[in-house]
């Protein structure tokens, strides 16, 4: 199935725009979703970066070492006979340049002779007034409810075919909880956060909803500029799935977990040591963990 954005990326090229913008937080799933989106089309694929140069994206292929200075790559795409997608990663510092806006014109210019598709994937893109009619803006949507819980299906399905300890335990009140917690910040944030909670045990008890919800706060303010209240109600106690989901990488438990062998115990780590572990996804530290 096409996700939303790839469908609108297909849209956006589709419609013979020649420059194309984006400010990514997640460049390599920006990078991967242009390289599905070359083999859906047919079309060649090329990532430049001043480190490597450029290189093409659908296969592997060796780097172009030689066309790592942005003015040799934009001479190159200008005189190159192939059709194709080229993204310029982290071009934002070359464009004050009046050669590079002049070869970046010339490029978008031609378009309609030979398509070639100019994406520019840098932070804070600011781009000359010259070259404005010429381009469009790209951004990744947020992944709503419905794609969250489907992370979260494939997190505890990577986590039982990886052998570790049989399905994820949690109940079906903490993955709805787990999954509005993860709203309004990007898919790659999410699923790290779905994965650190349940690697060390196979579960999600009350303590990951709420480090998570914690750790969301502080991707979305990493500054400390915004203040959040935290919501310091319990949970009830979750460490089982509702039945009928086993199939999905889950167990059906309530209260605790059980081992094959009958002998119980509880689902999770202590709530310190679950703090530090999701907070090492996002760099970020619990009051109290240090």
């Amino acid at each position: 199935m096409t996700s939303p954005d790839l469908h609108d990326l297909e849209l956006l090229l589709r419609s013979d725009t020649p420059l194309v913008l984006i400010e990514p937080i997640e460049e390599p799933r920006m990078i991967e979703l242009f390289t599905r989106l070359a083999i859906r089309l047919s079309e060649p694929a090329f990532c430049w970066t001043v480190t490597d140069g450029l290189q093409r994206i659908e296969f592997d292929a060796p780097a172009q070492y030689g066309l790592a200075d942005p003015a040799e790559i934009l001479r190159h795409i200008r005189l190159t006979n192939q059709r194709g997608i080229y993204l310029l990663l982290d071009f934002h510092p070359y464009l004050d340049k009046p050669l590079h806006v002049r070869l970046l014109k010339e490029i978008a210019q031609g378009y309609a002779e030979l398509p070639r598709t100019l994406v520019l994937v840098s932070h804070g893109l600011e781009i000359p007034s010259e070259l404005r009619h010429l381009s469009a803006r790209f951004s990744l949507r947020l992944p709503d409810r419905s794609r969250i819980m489907a992370l979260i299906r494939e997190e505890a399905k990577r986590w039982q075919e990886s052998g570790e300890q049989g399905p994820v335990r949690a109940s079906r009140e903490a993955v709805e909880q787990l999954a509005g917690n993860l709203l309004g910040i990007t898919e790659s944030d999410a699923r790290r956060l779905i994965r650190n909670a349940i690697r060390h045990d196979g579960a999600i008890p009350q303590e990951d909803v709420k480090t998570v919800k914690r750790a969301k706060y502080e991707l979305l303010s990493p500054e400390g500029i915004i203040s959040f209240e935290h919501d310091t109600r319990s949970f009830a106690d979750i460490a089982g799935l509702a039945s009928g989901s086993e199939g999905e990488g889950w167990s059906s438990h309530s209260g605790h977990a059980a081992d094959l062998d009958g002998r119980t115990h509880h689902a999770g780590l202590s709530h310190r040591h679950r703090q530090r572990h999701l907070a090492s996804a996002t760099g970020t530290h619990p009051q109290g963990s240090h």
